[in-house]
């Protein structure tokens, strides 16, 4: 699947100088699957293709820095050379996306329940898509891992619901989220019953 949002890509003049960048910048990375870290991207890129069927500038900028979201966090990539390469917002969207490197994994879901609270509308959107992907391929993890990932994600979710205000395109990657962890966890609580 993802060869063929990448060929897809590569030709949409839309999203094109995006792709390359990513290709660029991820070129040799792997994911801990092994497969080519661009999928990753890639697969956020697709989770929000499917909710922004509209073809207007905020689909535009949210489905370009998905492409890019981890350009800087991952790879040398600086907010310069995105400044350079692609539009201010894509560029601080990105920027927002990116969680500083002295962040440990013990203290990464305390980090992101604090900081998701404070980003812009559209780096929301984007960190809930890259969470589904994430959390999307958990059974590689050895089991502790497994569970501090849940763990940190359920911190996550539960600040947002708690502190922010959603949209529709939010709420329902959110419950694609929780979907997604009683996979794992059978009977967690269920975000389609709250008051919203």
């Amino acid at each position: 699947m993802e060869e063929n949002i990448i060929k897809y890509l590569l030709k949409n003049k839309n999203f094109n100088t995006a792709m390359e960048f990513a290709l660029k910048k991820h070129n040799g990375q792997k994911r801990l699957e092994g497969t080519p870290y661009i999928f990753h991207p890639v697969r956020t890129y697709h989770i929000l293709s499917n909710i922004f069927k509209e073809n207007g500038s905020q689909a535009f900028i949210i489905l370009n820095a998905a492409l890019l979201h981890d350009t800087i966090e991952d790879t040398k990539t600086t907010g310069i050379e995105l400044s350079k390469n692609f539009d201010e917002e894509i560029r601080q969207i990105v920027e927002e996306l990116t969680n500083p490197k002295e962040i440990t994994h013990s203290k990464k879901g305390a980090y992101l329940a604090e900081k998701l609270l404070k980003i812009s509308d559209n780096a929301l959107t984007i960190k809930l898509a890259d969470r589904l992907d994430n959390i999307s391929n958990l059974e590689i993890l050895s089991i502790n891992k497994k569970n501090r990932y849940l763990s940190q994600t359920k911190q996550i979710l539960k600040s947002i619901e708690n502190s922010r205000f959603t949209d529709s395109k939010q709420d329902y990657l959110l419950t694609k989220l929780y979907d997604k962890i009683e996979t794992y966890e059978p009977n967690i609580y269920n975000y389609k019953e709250r008051d919203l």
